[in-house]
């Protein structure tokens, strides 16, 4: 009794002290903002407003960025109890990221390795996991491994591995078995790269027991079941949904398989030496005519059959440690199309449950180390961990900071990886907005060095000149932009404008036309093109584009101005609707001065009329 006592003691001193770890190397986050594609997860996520929006998010696949239910569930709730502060949603994902290195130790001790608070705290520091904590969108990333681990931690009580080899034949413990794989469905709803359990715990299972009986496999179908079904859900999701096909994507096999095992040394080493960290890394130019590519798959198969073939002098623990970091690697490896593959094939985030392994592996050298030196040579050891863990406390702390708001990122990121035609544009388009014109402009002058065919780049150039009152060339890009993505309503929408305050009416009707086309329910769009064809004399034909505006989005008084206008025309004479629009206008704003100066107008009319139709 007094020895389960002391291991409950131990075990809240280290889940605390886990906790307070975590929460003072990630402090600074809570007064963070958002940042990227946070804006589609959060500010503008419709289904977080209200309850049907639930119930989209857990029957309507196309109702959210990705279908991971169980996250915008989360942000769903914490919507409702702090709205919009970023603050609330660091926080969770703060807190998530501990408890995972509080139930990464609880794996780390049941398993018997040495040292497992040790494992634990380096997870928990690691600067290579600030991406997945300190930007609110990879909610993905901390709610699913904090799942993946209790699934995991459930399951190893079910197998009974905690006592030594000899004891094999130990009964299981049944009620586990369901609640690991209940936790387990719960990880993939938060994201699909916990498919790799089911394999990760056969791995265990072989490393406690140094084979695999057919009831491990039978237990395991389940698991592999649900696994390869919301895998093959997400891969055509990405690809349909997301958008990740492409010329960016289009890769061979053999290049794949050049680009797997590029990434795996890749991440390897950001564990190891963490320096740089990017938010974006540079795009690796994949081309199967170098043999030298072929050398990193060439050395991920070797690693694995050394690692296999010393497996009785080194032990098991090397071979598990790398076959699991490999396979968990496996769904981000380049062999599946996913839509980050479009700016860089690798990223920190894409090895948040990956790095458990190698961890797990170093976390366990070091204590069994630790037991082979004498007394005296011991707390130089301890030492030696303690620094290392305030180092990377520090570094983690520093590489938050570049997650302070989306300007910042980006600026960093430009710094270290100044070539991406991506981070390029996008630091051009943040120093646009900061007021810095000519600056933005070399900018996306660079990116179209660097990508020729960038229809971005020559789209916001054509945004600044159309600013800038320089029609001729904001009219040149928009035009190269609008030929190299035919398809977007934006790209014919601005090139229209152009036309328009070039007095060119007739080719902007023609793209204002296609841009309603293409998206006929933005407002601006429909404004701008009846406002083309008033200035032609065709007010029949611009009414309907007025009144569409107005549907779209009701408060658009300018919109319904130039409908009172347009019907109140001497060829058309609409009184009573020209009426009814000025109501309900004034109605919006019972104050714009506007709207006033058209009833004495609408007025007169409507008197000269009756006059009329008197005589």
């Amino acid at each position: 009794m007094k020895e389960k006592k002391g291991m409950t003691r131990r075990f809240r001193l280290s889940a605390g002290f886990l906790l307070v770890l975590t929460f003072l190397c990630y402090f600074q986050a809570t007064r963070f903002t958002y940042i990227w594609d946070d804006q589609d997860y959060i500010l503008e996520n419709p289904t977080l407003r209200n309850l049907n929006g639930l119930k989209r998010i857990w029957f309507d696949f196309n109702a959210t960025p990705q279908y991971y239910p169980l996250v915008h569930s989360f942000f769903w709730v914490e919507y409702h109890l702090w709205g919009l502060s970023p603050s609330g949603y660091h926080v969770v994902n703060i807190l998530l990221h501990g408890l995972n290195a509080v139930l990464f130790f609880l794996v780390l001790s049941y398993l018997g390795i040495p040292w497992p608070w040790f494992g634990a705290a380096i997870f928990a520091l690691h600067p290579v996991h600030v991406e997945s904590v300190a930007w609110i969108t990879e909610r993905k990333n901390v709610l699913s491994l904090f799942f993946y681990l209790l699934s995991a931690n459930f399951y190893l009580r079910f197998r009974g591995l905690k006592k030594p080899e000899s004891s094999g034949n130990r009964s299981p413990h049944p009620a586990f078995y369901p609640l690991s794989l209940f936790c387990f469905i719960l990880a993939l709803l938060s994201k699909t790269v916990s498919c790799s359990l089911p394999a990760a715990l056969l791995l265990i299972v072989y490393f406690k027991r140094g084979k695999l009986e057919k009831k491990d496999i039978w237990r395991m179908i389940p698991f592999f079941i649900l696994g390869l079904g919301f895998g093959i859900l997400t891969i055509g999701m990405e690809r349909h949904q997301v958008g990740a096909e492409g010329e960016f994507w289009n890769y061979t096999f053999i290049e794949r398989c050049l680009i797997a095992g590029r990434a795996i040394w890749f991440y390897m080493g950001k564990l190891i030496f963490p320096y740089p960290l990017i938010f974006v890394y540079p795009r690796w130019n994949i081309d199967s005519s170098h043999a030298s590519l072929f050398l990193f798959p060439l050395g991920v198969i070797c690693a694995c059959i050394l690692v296999w073939v010393l497996r009785r002098k080194i032990g098991r623990g090397p071979v598990v440690a790398y076959l699991f970091f490999c396979g968990t690697l496996f769904p981000a490896l380049g062999f599946f199309n996913i839509y980050p593959m479009r700016y860089s094939l690798v990223a920190d985030h894409f090895q948040y449950h990956a790095s458990l392994g190698l961890i797990a592996l170093f976390a366990g050298g070091m204590g069994f180390w630790a037991k082979r030196l004498r007394e005296d040579q011991k707390p130089q050891l301890m030492a030696g961990a303690a620094i290392l863990c305030l180092v990377l406390g520090f570094l983690t702390w520093k590489q938050s900071l570049i997650y302070r708001d989306f300007n910042t990122l980006f600026k960093a990121t430009l710094k270290k990886n100044p070539d991406s035609p991506f981070v390029v544009n996008t630091a051009a388009a943040i120093i646009s907005e900061e007021g810095d014109k000519e600056e933005a402009i070399n900018l996306y002058q660079k990116a179209l060095l660097l990508e020729p065919e960038d229809d971005v780049a020559h789209f916001n150039i054509g945004k600044i000149y159309l600013e800038k009152g320089d029609i001729e060339k904001a009219i040149k890009h928009l035009e190269e932009a609008n030929r190299m993505t035919p398809e977007c309503a934006h790209y014919h929408y601005f090139l229209g404008l152009g036309y328009a305050m070039d007095n060119r009416l007739e080719p902007a009707l023609i793209h204002f036309q296609k841009a309603v086309t293409i998206d006929p329910k933005e407002p601006f769009q429909r404004y701008n093109y009846g406002l083309a064809l008033m200035n032609l004399g065709k007010f029949e034909e611009a009414i309907p584009q007025f009144a569409e505006a107005i549907k779209a989005r009701p408060d658009f008084l300018k919109a319904r101005l130039m409908l009172v206008d347009s019907l109140m025309q001497p060829s058309l004479k609409r009184i009573e609707e020209a009426e009814k629009a000025l109501e309900e206008g004034l109605q919006i704003d019972t104050e714009n001065g506007d709207l006033k100066m058209r009833m004495p107008a609408l007025q007169m009319i409507k008197r000269e009329m009756e006059k009329e139709q008197k005589k």
